[in-house]
């Protein structure tokens, strides 16, 4: 009797022990989850967007209106990192402001959204629009400060992916100093610095990925043909492009071109912030450590989420679900290399804690076995 005693209180611990490192697995398995998420920065100027909530039919020369208006942090960074941040990474904006009433204003509104924004006042002024239906007007003051602090430098460092929005061609040096602090980037040119074809050029030869669409190819180039100009580019040693149109998205990469169309899609409807978000989409899915081909293809499904205000998906494997209808694009090879700190772990901790219920398990078939001996 004593022997069965002793087995049954050995079978009990061992079980409980067994459920004990089966939970404790789990949680630590969701702990490095949660701190292994790819921290995505975004670097460019904030924008204090005030809408005007009215029909721009009603604007008559002489009249004037009473309007309401709903200000909004804006901008081609922080919509870019909107995109990014529906699949579940770690998205931190550094944005350029100026030192004045509107930028407290815009910081006040930002951090209702990003609480870890960090604020650059480096422009003359912090940069407004007035937005009226699809009608955009900007004001973008000068920087007044080409330096970027070292604290800056240091986050831009720890990230994972870079995402660099559009400046201005006078701010050149500041561009290239964030781009020489980055490991992954993804570089957006404006058509003030596309102007200068070999600054952007070399610009583009310091990031991992440029994007441009077709107008502002062409603006660059001074080509009207597509395979004009990515001939201009590749002569100016631009390597790794993306340029994004209606029916597709054009990829060049290490002088290879190869084509990958859109999503047939009505736009219910603008267009604004399609573009956005197929940046924000393609920056996580890099960081996530999809191949770069797969990268493009989610970033345009995304993109027709946009336009069809769909966008509700959270996971990779969702939006792959909705890709499943675009053509098969190859993926065999292995992603475009860039260091992605705490994205991998030599041993998987649920693993470790199937290993150790074995054995518990065994010891336990152990206990039976010399029971019955």
């Amino acid at each position: 009797m004593s022997r069965i005693v002793r087995f049954i209180r050995s079978a009990v611990i061992d079980i409980l022990l067994l459920i004990s490192v089966s939970l404790a697995a789990g949680h630590y398995q969701k702990g490095v989850a949660a701190m292994t998420k790819p921290v995505i920065c975004g670097i460019g100027p904030a924008v204090l967007d005030q809408r005007l909530l009215v029909d721009p039919s009603v604007f008559l020369e002489g009249r004037k209106l009473d309007v309401q208006m709903e200000d909004s942090p804006g901008g081609g960074c922080l919509n870019s990192l909107r995109a990014a941040r529906q699949f579940g990474g770690d998205c931190r904006p550094l944005v350029f402001v100026g030192n004045d009433p509107a930028r407290r204003h815009l910081a006040a509104l930002l951090n209702e959204e990003f609480s870890d924004a960090v604020m650059l006042p480096m422009l003359q002024r912090t940069r407004r629009s007035v937005l009226c239906g699809n009608t955009c007007a900007t004001i973008r003051p000068p920087m007044v400060n080409q330096t970027l602090p070292e604290s800056a430098r240091q986050h831009l460092r720890n990230a994972d992916l870079v995402i660099v929005a559009p400046l201005t061609g006078r701010d050149t040096a500041v561009v290239a100093d964030v781009l020489q602090q980055t490991t992954c980037s993804i570089l957006l040119l404006s058509d003030s610095q596309l102007a200068d074809a070999e600054t952007a050029a070399q610009l583009s030869r310091l990031a991992t990925w440029t994007i441009v669409n077709r107008r502002e190819l062409a603006g660059w180039t001074g080509c009207e043909s597509l395979e004009a100009g990515l001939l201009v580019l590749q002569g100016l040693g631009v390597e790794n492009l993306l340029v994004t149109g209606a029916d597709g998205v054009v990829m060049l990469h290490s002088g290879e071109q190869e084509f990958q169309p859109s999503f047939s899609v009505p736009c219910n409807g603008t267009t604004v912030g399609a573009g956005d978000t197929f940046t924000g989409t393609f920056a996580a899915m890099l960081a996530e450590g999809q191949p770069w081909r797969e990268a493009v293809r989610l970033g345009q499904a995304a993109a027709a989420m946009h336009l069809t205000r769909t966008f509700t998906v959270e996971t990779s494997q969702q939006l792959k679900d909705v890709a499943e209808e675009l053509p098969t694009v190859p993926v065999d090879l292995p992603p475009l290399p860039f260091r992605r700190r705490g994205l991998r772990r030599r041993l998987s901790p649920l693993s470790v804690g199937i290993a150790l219920a074995a054995t518990l398990m065994t010891g336990t078939l152990l206990n039976l076995s010399g029971y019955f001996a």
